[in-house]
This record gives C-alpha cells, structure tokens and sequence, in this order.
C-alpha cells in the first residue's frame, strides 16, 4: 500500500510540474496566444486595372480616424508613398511595401486599422478611398479594392 501512495504522489507531481511547464508566463487563464508577428509587413491591393493605374498613395490609420486633408498625418500610423520605388503594380494589383509614418523604417506593427487609399487612374485626378478594419497580422495582407468605399475629405 505504501508503494502505492507513493506511485500515486509521484504521478501527481509529474502532472503538477507538467501543467506549470505548459505556463509561457502569460496572464489569462492559461491559454497561450502565437507571438505577434514582427515581420515587415506588406499590403496587396487587388481587382485593380493595373494597365490604368498612375499613381495611388496609401495610410494606415487607428479604427475610426476620420482624415482631414489639412492634416493628413494627424493619427497616421505607416503607410506607402505613391512615388515609392518598391511598389509592385500588376495587370490587376498594386503592392506596397509599408513604412513607418515617423522613419524611414518598415512598418512592423499588428492589428486592426483603417486604410486610406488615394487612388488615380491615367490622367484623372486622385480620389480618395476608405477601406475600414483591415487586420495585419502577418507579413502580407491582402484587401480587395471592392472593399474600398469612396470618400469625400473634409
């Protein structure tokens, strides 16, 4: 009997030291949320005539940011030149490396945000589109330009 009150209080520490080696320190209920992802991060726009398209400048802002044009950067969190080099246009897409909105660095940053495309076509002039709650959570995301609403700015 007294082997197996011992057999007994072993298997509950091998459970106990199991379950507290399963703790990654985190706070809330023992569960354990992937690392945020820290890569550079990219946005792909698609369902665009990339044959059309001239230019299109883009910022990634906090949900619910209402962006005046006479302060453009104000809540500005990154975003992509329409002049930028690295950008990749298509028969159908437009890919922008994204960039700090305070540096020259690339935007590492995960979430959910609105995103503000100023989009022109051939010779027209740029107009400018909202595409709400967009989640960055890995190095690429894509959005559809079916998503984008057109704005008027204040």
């Amino acid at each position: 009997m007294k082997n197996k009150k011992i057999g007994l209080g072993i298997l509950v520490m091998v459970f106990i030291m199991t379950a507290a080696g399963c703790n990654n320190g985190s706070t809330g209920g023992g569960s354990s949320a992937p690392p945020a992802n820290t890569e550079p991060k990219t946005i792909v726009i698609t369902g665009i005539n990339g044959s059309s398209f001239t230019s299109g400048g883009l910022g990634i802002y906090p949900v619910g940011t209402n962006i005046n044009i006479e302060d453009i950067n104000e809540g500005l969190v990154a975003g992509a030149n329409a002049n930028n080099a690295d950008k990749i246009v298509t028969n159908d897409s437009v890919t922008y490396p994204l960039y700090n909105s305070t540096s020259t660095n690339r935007w590492t940053g995960n979430g959910t945000f609105d995103v503000y495309f100023l989009y022109k076509e051939g010779t027209g002039t740029p107009e400018p589109y909202k595409a709400g709650s967009v989640s960055f959570s890995s190095a690429t995301t894509t959005v559809a330009f079916s998503r984008f609403t057109k704005v008027t700015l204040p």
